[in-house]
């Protein structure tokens, strides 16, 4: 099976432009309430240190407000490009997928996942929790899609990414005396890393289950055999007595069978 991806930017980069608005909206209020550089509090995290630091208390209590309030905007926009990216990929002789998941149940997710990072740990097994969640919603006729990484798979190979982002754009810039607007660049550099463990990770923890429906229909009664039991049965079972074969299926199963084929 051959897998493309035939998603266009056209089609999502509005919400993309949304989002790359709002996100910033909270630190360029803190700059134009306390008088600071709009450019420098966006894209300085020392300069939005010092504004929030010296600033006006109201100012920090907005920029608080703005961060919470545009959370539930950036989730939603996270939802749309779900259903495009899943929308746009092509698997060669299998039907359209789509991904059927709801806000509601992602913004959960989503909390979840914040609560469980306190635990240090846990949030590896939330995050494989939801990736198992996330994959059951991809569907396409005919198919659907099982997670089957674990939490300690997620924890290892996302724990040594963290303490090298932590090395490079904390304790590289402190001894060297790096500018603060370094910060991102850094971020980027190490996220892109991240990004390819972990992809090459998912994917290769992903299974597609494919339902094929047999042909045909339950018979409506048992075959009536005569059999012979063999040598020491039992006293009273006589020769010649007829008795019903197994039916061709067991009780309670439904009729026509659907048989899962697992790719991964």
């Amino acid at each position: 099976t051959e897998a493309s991806f035939e998603g266009r930017p056209g089609q999502v980069w509005g919400w993309l432009a949304l989002a790359a608005g709002v996100i910033h909206a909270p630190a360029i209020a803190l700059a134009l309430m306390n008088n600071d550089n709009p450019i420098a509090v966006t894209f300085d995290t020392d300069a939005l240190r010092a504004s929030l630091d010296g600033g006006e208390p109201i100012a920090g209590t907005v920029h608080l407000a703005l961060t919470l309030l545009v959370f539930p905007i950036i989730l939603y926009v996270d939802l749309v490009t779900y259903r495009w990216g899943i929308a746009g990929i092509r698997l060669s002789g299998y039907p359209d997928l789509r991904f059927t998941g709801q806000y509601p149940r992602l913004l959960s997710w989503f909390l979840l996942i914040g609560l469980s990072v306190l635990t240090f740990v846990g949030w590896a097994w939330v995050g494989t929790a939801f990736l198992r969640w996330f994959a059951s919603k991809i569907e396409g006729a005919g198919v659907r899609f099982e997670f089957v990484g674990s939490g300690w798979g997620l924890l290892w190979r996302l724990l040594p990414v963290y303490a090298t982002s932590l090395l490079v754009t904390n304790l590289i810039p402190l001894g060297l005396a790096i500018p603060g607007w370094t910060s991102p660049i850094l971020w980027f550099i190490t996220g892109a890393a991240e990004l390819i463990v972990i992809v090459r990770w998912l994917i290769s923890n992903t299974v597609m289950v494919k339902g094929t429906t047999s042909a045909g229909k339950a018979p409506e009664t048992a075959t009536q055999v005569t059999t012979t039991p063999a040598a020491g049965a039992l006293a009273d079972a006589a020769p010649g007595t007829a008795t019903p074969a197994p039916a061709d299926r067991p009780p309670g199963v439904p009729f026509p069978l659907v048989v899962e084929s697992k790719y991964g």
